[in-house]
């Protein structure tokens, strides 16, 4: 079981910030070639109401009005993972596939959810040196239809790399794009 935190914020083409912190708990069944994951996180938003929050992956859909905070339990994911689908003849490259499911479990009525199914597809190819391994993700995601709101399906994407320092640091870099769910 691991857990982490994250926050972010932005205005994301409205006239005030939407603040969310996230807290994922992920409880992890890593078999040889396959892994098992179930997310449940915890959210806590600060927004304009009637603000949605469009699941991890997602953009905010900024609401108009006073600022409120709502918390509470956010979109649980479930996702499984095949290592090594394809592997070069000397091991030096790898791609994994992913596919996940966001049950629309947060609620709807405190905008901590659409209430709706999403699913994505992705690749993750991994390129191993000496020291450093180059990483690229491509996937894709299929959003649920939540009454009031035209959400669109998106492509994202992830570059980048990561180094060890010394045995127990590592640093990385990324570069993710990702579509807008919203026009």
């Amino acid at each position: 079981i691991d857990a982490g935190a994250e926050y972010t914020t932005g205005d994301y083409g409205g006239d005030q910030s939407v603040d969310e912190f996230y807290v994922p708990v992920t409880a992890t069944l890593d078999l040889e070639r396959v892994a098992f994951r179930l997310t449940v996180p915890f959210l806590s938003v600060k927004a304009p109401a009637l603000t949605v929050i469009d699941g991890p992956d997602g953009q905010p859909i900024v609401g108009d009005g006073p600022s409120v905070t709502s918390s509470g339990i956010g979109d649980v994911q479930a996702a499984v993972t095949v290592y090594d689908v394809l592997v070069s003849n000397d091991g030096d490259l790898a791609l994994d596939l992913t596919g996940k499911i966001k049950f629309g479990t947060a609620d709807v009525d405190d905008g901590l959810g659409t209430g709706e199914q999403d699913y994505v597809v992705q690749a993750d190819w991994f390129r191993f040196f000496s020291r450093f391994t180059a990483m690229g993700t491509a996937g894709y995601s299929f959003r649920g239809d939540p009454v009031g709101y035209d959400l669109r399906d998106t492509f994202h994407a992830s570059l980048g790399g990561s180094y060890p320092l010394r045995d127990s640091l590592t640093c990385g870099a990324f570069y993710d794009y990702r579509e807008s769910s919203i026009q």
